[in-house]
């Protein structure tokens, strides 16, 4: 590795093209806009306001507060100070992780209805799972890996490895 490094030119990033970030910033807002307009006819429109409108609406704003906070990452600010940044990526982690939850409820829900043909009445159920096991996945992750927070491939390798010895124990005990 030390060969490489010193063989290798340092590589110069020429980030110019201003129209490319209005494009992605336009994008990000019509998004975020058509999220939020959801999310308000959900709240204040009585005959959208069924158990599966509910649990989009969650994804939505979940996912808009996380649209928000990728954009915040884009300062220069919050990429120069490194507890800016570790508090920014967290939320980040959590917001992508519950708007991912929230879809898992939405499955569920889903499920619930062409099983059991439980259609509504329900959506204040998925409330402590679609925020609570976000949390609990963020916040083990920073309890065991604070350390590698930063270093994104450490992180995942630790889990991946997990499983994937897990797997190969019970695969040749059987």
């Amino acid at each position: 590795m030390a060969v490489i490094k010193e063989m290798s030119e340092p590589i110069e990033v020429h980030d110019k093209c201003e129209f490319l970030n209005y494009i992605k910033y336009a994008g990000i807002g019509l998004t975020a806009v058509l999220m939020l307009v959801f999310c308000l006819l959900v709240i204040t429109r009585k005959y959208i306001d069924d158990m599966f409108h509910s649990l989009r609406m969650h994804v939505c704003f979940t996912w808009t507060l996380a649209l928000a906070a990728h954009s915040v990452t884009d300062f220069h600010m919050v990429r120069e100070k490194e507890h800016l940044n570790l508090i920014v990526g967290l939320i980040m982690a959590y917001l992508y992780t519950s708007s991912a939850t929230w879809i898992t409820c939405e499955a569920h829900a889903v499920f619930k209805a062409l099983t059991s043909g439980i259609i509504s009445g329900r959506s204040k159920i998925y409330l402590p799972f679609g925020y609570g096991t976000p949390l609990t996945i963020v916040g083990l992750l920073f309890l065991f890996y604070a350390d590698d927070l930063g270093k994104v491939f450490s992180v995942f390798h630790h889990f991946w490895f997990l499983i994937l010895n897990y797997n190969i124990i019970r695969f040749y005990r059987n």
